[in-house]
């Protein structure tokens, strides 16, 4: 986390939203940060999920989510 970071604003957010190549990498990332986790996305509109498959010991990498 940047502490010092500051919050998106409206015409940040508005900008981002129309540029395709920026909805792109953010989807990238999105999927990159599942996989660390054992997760994939599985539909794009709804944001459903599962576990990666085939199975990459899940179980491990779904404890990166749940260790403090």
């Amino acid at each position: 986390m940047n502490w010092d970071a500051k919050p998106l604003q409206p015409h940040e957010r508005d900008a981002m939203r129309a540029d395709p190549a920026i909805i792109a990498r953010v989807i990238k990332s999105y999927e990159l940060m599942l996989d660390f986790y054992g997760m994939q996305l599985l539909d794009q509109e709804t944001g459903l999920l599962s576990r990666s498959l085939p199975p990459r010991n899940y179980a491990a990498r779904y404890t990166n989510l749940r260790s403090t």
